[in-house]
């Protein structure tokens, strides 16, 4: 699922800087919006990050000329994703919506960075591992805490995954799957410096966060 959103977000990144004039760009960068906007719409979160990601980057963000072609709706609705998939506390906003009453119910798919990260964050929060020894004592112990913990996390993201009433298109999925593979690599910053200089020939000007 990783090797996916990686490949996704290279590939929005990939497909608006291949475009030689800024209309054209800009068009790249409205069809994706209305891409994400779909996803959004449809629960499937980890798409929604993957494609946001790919147009929050600096590589994409900064080319003023083609923001200049988006229209103004598709801005306002990406500034609105943005708010969603903030990577803040863990994407704090996000995993609210994953963790609403009504979500569980419907078709969902969560974003697993997220439960990654908490599963990181409680394996380094709980030092005591299974089988040390307690101070002041010669028993091991079994920190009890940590695998609730891990537990709980598991659970919730086991209970989020909701199926989704849509006839596979196999042909479809391979062909998405070939295109992502084309844009992955294992460090997802082996094609960031290409992307910035690419970014710069196209448009010389610096303008970051273009899109507040």
């Amino acid at each position: 699922m990783c090797q996916l959103t990686n490949g996704i977000s290279n590939w929005v990144k990939e497909s608006a800087l291949t475009e030689a004039e800024p209309n054209a760009r800009g068009y790249v960068i409205e069809t994706w919006i209305l891409i994400a906007q779909h996803l959004f719409q449809l629960s499937n979160f980890d798409g929604l990050v993957a494609v946001t990601s790919g147009l929050d980057d600096t590589s994409v963000l900064r080319l003023k000329q083609s923001w200049d072609a988006v229209s103004i709706q598709a801005k306002e609705s990406f500034r609105s994703l943005r708010r969603i998939v903030d990577p803040s506390e863990n994407r704090k906003t996000l995993r609210a919506l994953f963790s609403s009453s009504s979500a569980p119910r419907l078709p969902f798919l969560a974003f697993l960075g997220s439960y990654l990260s908490q599963l990181v964050f409680t394996d380094e929060y709980h030092k005591v591992k299974e089988g040390e020894v307690s101070s002041g004592s010669d028993e091991k112990i079994i920190n009890w805490e940590k695998y609730a913990r891990i537990a709980s996390i598991v659970k919730g993201l086991v209970s989020n995954q909701q199926p989704f009433d849509i006839v596979p298109d196999i042909e479809l999925q391979m062909w998405i799957g070939k295109k992502t593979l084309e844009f992955w690599c294992a460090d997802q910053n082996c094609l960031q410096e290409i992307y910035y200089q690419r970014s710069k020939f196209l448009e010389s000007a610096l303008m970051v966060h273009v899109v507040p």
